[in-house]
């Protein structure tokens, strides 16, 4: 499975805002996505 099929093509500005990004802006983007996932994995798994 290719990333084009999971993520929408958000455009050409967005990867080339997200080609521009120091290192340390994506690992913090990764590291908060990683969190809110794991927060709602736990809401998830707490509603049934």
């Amino acid at each position: 499975m290719a990333v084009n099929d999971i993520v929408p093509a958000a455009g050409e500005y967005f990867e080339d805002t997200l080609a521009a990004a120091s290192p340390d802006l994506l690992r913090t983007m990764i590291r908060e996505f990683a969190q809110r996932m794991t927060l709602y994995a736990d809401f998830i798994s707490r509603s049934f």
